[in-house]
C-alpha cells in the first residue's frame, strides 16, 4: 500500500508519493535557495520540471534547466541550488521505500558524525 505525503520546509515545498518499491517527490527550490549538503543510500533520478538551477554531487557542479535530467549514485554527497534569480521545480524518483524496507534507508546530512 502506498502512502502520500505533503511537506513544508523553509527551502523548499514538496509533494511525495511513496510506493512499496520507488517513490515519487516533486520539489521546488526559491529563487537562490538550496538544499542541504546530504547523502544517502538510495539511489535518484532527478528531472527539472522547471526554472533553473544547479546541482553539486562529489564536489562536481552539473548546471540545471528545465528538461534536464540527471542520477545521484547512492552514497554521495550532493546539493541542489535554485539560480539567484529564478526558482526551480523538479521531480525526485528513488528506491528509498525498498531500502527502507529491508533496513538500509539510511541517510546523512554534512555535519552529522556518519
Amino acid at each position: 500500500m502506498s502512502q502520500s505525503s505533503v511537506a513544508l520546509a523553509s527551502h523548499a515545498q514538496d509533494v511525495a508519493l511513496h510506493g512499496t518499491a520507488v517513490s515519487l517527490r516533486v520539489a521546488r527550490l526559491d529563487r537562490g535557495d538550496a538544499t542541504t549538503r546530504h547523502r544517502h543510500a538510495h539511489e535518484g533520478i532527478i528531472y527539472v520540471v522547471g526554472g533553473r538551477g544547479h546541482t553539486i554531487i562529489d564536489g562536481r557542479r552539473r548546471e540545471l534547466v528545465a528538461g534536464s535530467m540527471i542520477y545521484i549514485p547512492p552514497g554521495v554527497w550532493h546539493q541542489h541550488h535554485a539560480a539567484d534569480d529564478q526558482a526551480m521545480t523538479y521531480l525526485t524518483a528513488t528506491n528509498l521505500p525498498l531500502l527502507e524496507a529491508v533496513g538500509l534507508g539510511a541517510a546523512f546530512e554534512e555535519g552529522d558524525t556518519q
